[in-house]
């Protein structure tokens, strides 16, 4: 991307009329391979629906076809946008719609993740929501206390390698980040920044999995028992007498269990659980990612006079391994194990047991799910401050200059921020910031506001980061190490 791409006009910026009824063929036709999403503009969707079609060598199907149909059937009735989700605004700067988020809908589905935990709670006695306590007490607090540690110590080191050379850092002033202002808000940025961390454990799952697949075509099953009752068990332990069985071998396996079974217990085994079980420990390490993905900071190269932000290669490393990658991997081993315990090679068994596969996945993963969603509460509360600690101690460090987006005769240009500015909040809803009148004389005043060098708690669209100060507000340009200004209302 480089920079004259940020300056364009406003007759560019004007979506192309898509035909709906066009629209709707393709994807009630053509829509399990993304054709009409590339229609619409919306790449990314697109390549994926193809991606998960053509490299799983057709199984993603029972994926893309019923959902390439609901979009279809949404284009008909007017609720799936007809253009790409990058819209223009009424000024004509480029930026991404704002759900609008439904308090209802998402207390709803906040129930649904947690009912696990709370149908689990019945039966032992209410012990299943004190360890969810704890779950998001400790080790959100462990998400929080990492993710600093990365700032400070790796982060820094990373942005020196890709700002080095004839490439230097600039910090925009105006920048987005996940709306957490009400619960609803939060929940909803919860799930979205838990995603990541949902695309690893699929990918974990698929690599223990893999490593099962003679248990599946072979059945080989080492702690297999024939129980002295005559029933036949994966291990000693499930025997009704007391843990009492006699070895069973492969051929007795195979002859005891069908294909099925044996597909979940290739898919529920001792490490397959361990992960779920640890997965918040596990999954911590994406934290640090997580946060360069919201940063206000990009890597302008002189020569080529390209930008990009500074997280984007780490995020299309995550994007890859984390994201298309895992699933893909998924679906290869889903195919692989479904393919080699189908009888004759018959495809459409084959996709009946990857169909199997990928219910039961879902189902362990969204049993497990509260474990990794109370501590992502705990850290999308922190979020903001920890994208803020970034670009701060960054910009403090590195001495990185501050831009701000400005719109003007129907261009959009970057322009930088210089600290000898005199720089006001143009807020609509509360008044003006004013300097204080006639203030003491220097050898008689009492410092009341923040140290400079104070972490901001928030900041605004404006380009001015926020604290609260023994009760009171104060404010400042984002990025400049200046003085706290006291908010006069």
């Amino acid at each position: 991307m480089t920079i004259s791409h940020f300056i364009m006009s406003a007759d560019e910026l004007d979506l192309k009329k898509k035909s709906k009824f066009l629209a709707f063929l393709l994807a009630i036709l053509l829509g399990p391979l993304g054709f009409h999403n590339f229609y619409l503009g919306r790449w990314k969707r697109g390549f994926f629906q193809f991606g998960l079609a053509f490299l799983t060598v057709g199984a993603g199907l029972v994926i893309t076809i019923p959902w390439a149909w609901t979009e279809g059937l949404l284009i008909l009735v007017g609720k799936y946008s007809l253009g790409p989700k990058n819209t223009e605004s009424d000024q004509g700067t480029i930026e991404s719609e704002k759900p609008k988020v439904s308090p209802t809908k998402e207390y709803l589905i906040a129930i649904l993740l947690l009912s696990p935990l709370l149908f689990l709670s019945i039966p032992f006695f209410g012990i299943p929501l004190l360890f969810a306590v704890l779950f998001y007490w400790l080790v959100g607090g462990l998400w929080n206390k990492t993710t600093r540690l990365f700032i400070k110590s790796v982060l820094p080191m990373y942005a020196t390698i890709f700002g080095g050379g004839k490439k230097f850092l600039i910090r925009f002033s105006e920048y987005s980040m996940p709306p957490t202002g009400s619960r609803p808000e939060l929940f909803k940025a919860t799930r979205k920044l838990s995603i990541t961390a949902i695309f690893v454990l699929f990918f974990l799952i698929s690599i223990f999995a893999q490593s099962n697949l003679s248990m599946v075509t072979e059945g080989d099953m080492p702690d297999a028992v024939i129980c002295d009752d005559g029933t036949f068990e994966t291990a000693d332990f499930l025997c009704d007498d007391g843990g009492v069985g006699t070895f069973c071998d492969p051929s007795c396996v195979l002859s005891n269990t069908g294909v099925g079974g044996r597909i979940l217990e290739a898919y529920s085994d001792e490490r397959v659980i361990a992960t779920l079980i640890f997965a918040p420990f596990i999954t911590v390490l994406i934290a640090p990612i997580l946060v360069l993905r919201y940063s206000s900071l990009s890597i302008v190269d002189k020569n080529t006079r390209s930008m990009s932000p500074i997280g984007e290669k780490a995020n299309d490393l995550t994007n890859v391994g984390a994201g298309f990658g895992s699933v893909v991997i998924f679906f290869q081993t889903a195919w692989k194990i479904s393919s080699a315990a189908a009888a004759d090679g018959n495809i459409e068994q084959g996709i009946g047991y990857v169909a199997l596969i990928l219910a039961f996945t879902i189902f362990m993963v969204l049993a497990f799910y509260p474990l990794i969603w109370l501590p992502m509460l705990k850290f999308t509360k922190a979020f903001e401050s920890h994208v803020l600690l970034l670009d701060n101690s960054l910009v403090k460090s590195k001495g990185i200059e501050v831009h701000q987006l400005t719109y003007d005769n129907n261009e959009l240009r970057i322009t930088p921020v210089r600290e000898s500015q005199e720089i006001k909040p143009e807020l609509t809803d509360i008044p003006i910031p004013t300097p204080l009148v006639n203030p003491p004389a220097a050898n008689n005043m009492i410092p009341s506001g923040p140290p400079i060098d104070t972490t901001p708690q928030s900041s605004d669209e404006h380009g001015f980061e926020w604290i609260n100060h023994n009760g009171k507000d104060y404010y400042r340009p984002i990025g400049q190490m200046v003085d706290w200004k006291e908010f006069q209302n």
